[in-house]
């Protein structure tokens, strides 16, 4: 096995006329505290402008893309599967466009405490940050649960996991077809391989309000069943985690009723 040291990391960035975003994104990547052979930098831009122009005009002193990819992905997990198909390092991580690793050694962290634990791949903790760039929270998945991951309890931010490429090749990468949950289900997937290690480390900082943020629960538990089914893997079994799952569905609805019920009670007599 090589020393953590001599491996090679693929950053895969997906961009879409996010000019600001990438620009942070870019900076993230050329501080890291790795040699500059030790990361391969890959992004998949759809923008109008593309991230090379961006660069070439940012006057930043970032670091160009090794491979640049323009326009051939129908959607955002289209572009990380053509990201990661042509990466050549040992591991890979998904560091989108307006994402940035929490500090100049995150990248080597998060490396090291992969090849340290033996394991094919690793995630650590990420940031929230605001509408300005601010931390407002902080999340870890710890200790990891495979059956809290297999009921949609538990997430794994694939902003925050190195994999092996062995690993991610072997899987198959994201379906498409599961769309927004396609990360979920990988995950799914390598957890069917063995548990991952986890870094108690900040890695990336990521503003919330994507499309999967967006979505509803009762799109979120649907998903998940979906995920279970089609990997024939259940947390129990079929039937109590569709009740659980069920569950979750009628108490996302409860608590939006009572939300409903509370906006409707008139200004100054509220209890």
């Amino acid at each position: 096995m090589k020393n953590w040291s001599d491996m090679r990391v693929s950053v895969i960035t997906i961009n879409r006329n996010n000019a600001e975003g990438f620009r942070r994104t870019a900076m993230s990547v050329s501080r890291q505290q790795m040699r500059e052979h030790e990361i391969e930098w890959i992004v998949v831009d759809g923008s109008d402008v593309s991230a090379e122009a961006r660069l070439a005009g940012s006057g930043h002193g970032t670091r160009k893309p090794d491979i640049l990819i323009l326009g051939q992905a129908s959607g955002i997990y289209s572009a990380m599967n053509y990201g990661a198909a042509a990466c050549t390092g040992d591991y890979l991580i998904f560091l989108n466009s307006g994402d940035c690793f929490s500090s100049e050694g995150a990248l080597s962290c998060l490396v090291k405490g992969l090849v340290t634990g033996e394991r094919e791949w690793a995630y650590g903790a990420i940031r929230k940050l605001d509408a300005d760039w601010n931390a407002s929270s902080a999340f870890l998945a710890a200790p990891f649960s495979r059956k809290k991951l297999l009921l949609g309890l538990q997430n794994v931010p694939h902003c925050a996991t190195l994999m092996s490429s062995h690993m991610w090749h072997e899987l198959g990468g994201f379906d498409e077809s599961i769309g927004l949950a396609a990360d979920h289900d990988f995950f799914v997937r390598a957890a069917g391989r063995h548990d991952p290690e986890i870094v108690f480390e900040f890695i990336t900082d990521l503003q919330f309000g994507g499309a999967s943020s967006r979505r509803s629960i009762f799109g979120v538990v649907r998903d998940y069943g979906r995920i279970r089914k089609s990997n024939e893997m259940y947390a129990t079994s079929r039937l109590v985690d569709n009740v659980v799952s069920g569950y979750l569905l009628g108490r996302w609805g409860f608590s939006r009723a009572l939300a409903r019920r509370r906006d409707l009670v008139p200004a100054g007599r509220a209890k």
